[in-house]
């Protein structure tokens, strides 16, 4: 089985002969223009230019929903923005009247959960709700 491996290939470089011996002229004169013109492949090395960290604030947003009605009302209240409060499921903006200021506490479409029932309007979902 070796034997007619070896006389196959030697019986497809003797049908060949002159394509090989082509292929291997170009390939010379290839790296002789190459050589002679100063060519050389350059390697691409790429360079760092900064780092750029995207969080989705999944974890941040668990965090503030986990506990007791108390634990989330207080943690709704560190979003001073109504932006950031509306982003949070178990959050809302909300004011007690028309002289007060708004403000980011604990709840969801049926308003504020932890004191519930004192505030006149409130955005859930940048929604607003009336009561």
């Amino acid at each position: 089985m070796a034997t007619d491996l070896i006389i196959a290939s030697f019986n497809f470089i003797e049908e060949h002969v002159v394509d090989i011996i082509l292929v291997i002229l170009v390939l010379f004169l290839i790296i002789s223009y190459n050589i002679m013109n100063n060519i050389s492949a350059k390697k691409n090395t790429s360079v760092l230019q900064r780092v750029v960290v995207v969080e989705n604030m999944e974890s941040k947003r668990k965090g503030i929903c986990n506990g007791g009605l108390m634990d989330i009302d207080n943690n709704c209240k560190g979003l001073v923005t109504k932006g950031n409060c509306n982003l949070i499921n178990c959050c809302v903006w909300a004011r007690k009247d028309k002289k007060s200021a708004f403000s980011c506490v604990g709840g969801d479409s049926g308003g504020p959960t932890y004191d519930g029932g004192k505030y006149d309007e409130y955005y859930y979902k940048n929604k607003r709700y009336v009561e």
